[in-house]
């Protein structure tokens, strides 16, 4: 009996580490209102066949959760099989999206798709580059720089689909990744770190800390701002945090952040404005 009471016990004290750790989850939706009705059928598992695929990834070990949407715009060519994809890519927990309307993918119904982060695939390596860069983006805010190890893995399928017959689109990715790997964007990326402890800080109720971890982080990316030419991403960042940011200090004697906010952030400069009134 005291065997089994141990044993009990121990496994209650495991079970956190078994649900901790990544996982991944949600929706691909297919639209393909451009195909013939011969061409759905070809194409009438692939839903099921993606959502099985990014279930079983393994993109990483790290304590992250993501809820993606992901709908595919296919349009056929001229190759039997053969497809230009818009994609639209999105994670609900984090806010974050991704769109890239030059895809190309070649499916093969009687093909198992299988992970393999080592071996370019002519389909599924498009949606692991983006997922790599999503991981990157949510690693960054937990810790300093912690995408790096995500953001590499993306520039290798990057570097791989350029050395393709087909390499469609990839140099345009490459460079997406390089920006982010550029130490013009170290700061960038380590505001997003100080950023996430203000939103923890301010869970917690301790206004103060939140405040200072804002303003260190918007400081770091007004600098960002200064040193780089394609400031997209850093906007794209801006537009996910402004409103939650800015709403935790509209009823405060201190809208230091607000103001901040105000100067690095003129696409809401409206909406700063109305909160200080």
């Amino acid at each position: 009996m005291f065997r089994w009471i141990v044993l009990f016990i121990i496994m209650i004290y495991s079970v956190p580490s078994i649900i901790l750790g990544f996982s991944i989850n949600g929706e691909v939706k297919i639209v393909d209102d451009q195909l013939l009705e011969a061409e759905k059928m070809e194409i009438n598992d692939l839903k099921g066949k993606l959502e099985k695929y990014f279930q079983s990834a393994l993109y990483s070990n790290d304590d992250i959760i993501i809820d993606y949407r992901l709908e595919l715009n296919l349009k056929p060519k001229m190759i039997k099989n053969s497809f230009s994809v818009i994609m639209q890519l999105y994670d609900d927990n984090h806010r974050i999206q991704y769109m890239d309307k030059k895809i190309n993918i070649y499916y093969d119904k009687y093909e198992i798709l299988m992970f393999n982060e080592y071996q370019f695939h002519s389909m599924t390596s498009i949606f692991d580059f983006y997922f790599y860069m999503m991981i990157g983006e949510i690693a960054d805010t937990k810790k300093k720089l912690g995408g790096d190890e995500y953001f590499r893995k993306a520039k290798k399928i990057a570097d791989d689909g350029m050395m393709q017959s087909d390499y469609y689109g990839w140099d345009r990715r490459s460079r997406r990744i390089d920006l982010f790997l550029s130490p013009e964007m170290v700061p960038f990326r380590k505001a997003k770190s100080n950023i996430h402890s203000g939103f923890i800080a301010a869970k917690n109720g301790d206004m103060e800390v939140s405040r200072q971890n804002f303003l260190a982080g918007l400081e770091l990316i007004k600098k960002t701002l200064l040193d780089v030419r394609e400031k997209d991403e850093v906007y794209d960042y801006l537009n996910r945090v402004y409103f939650d940011m800015s709403n935790l200090f509209k009823d405060s004697d201190n809208m230091e952040v607000i103001d901040t906010l105000m100067v690095i952030d003129t696409l809401h400069t409206e909406y700063y404005k109305n909160l200080r009134q």
